[in-house]
């Protein structure tokens, strides 16, 4: 599921829909998003397993989506910026 741009009130629904967790073939990435209280919010709620980095490139620019990333706590975060991919693509 896509957090970023005007997705965002999708992510904020995601937590309704899904109260009790993701089901097993969801995963959330972030690119494009603009909220860094969101994002964390969204990294707390389901988990730090279950959100990806992602990048929408060559559609957005990284310079306005990196620093989201950077205040949300998430720049060193190897479970977000590659782990969580390489589980959900089970390499």
């Amino acid at each position: 599921a896509h957090l970023g741009g005007t997705a965002i009130d999708r992510a904020v629904l995601t937590k309704k829909v899904f109260p009790s967790g993701l089901p097993g073939n969801v995963w959330m990435e972030c690119s494009t998003m603009r909220l860094p209280d969101l994002l964390r919010d969204l990294v707390d709620y389901y988990g730090r397993d279950r959100v990806l980095y992602g990048t929408d490139l060559p559609f957005s620019d990284m310079r306005t989506t990196w620093p989201v990333i950077e205040l949300a706590g998430l720049a060193e975060d190897e479970d977000f910026l590659w782990k969580n991919a390489h589980r959900m693509l089970k390499l």
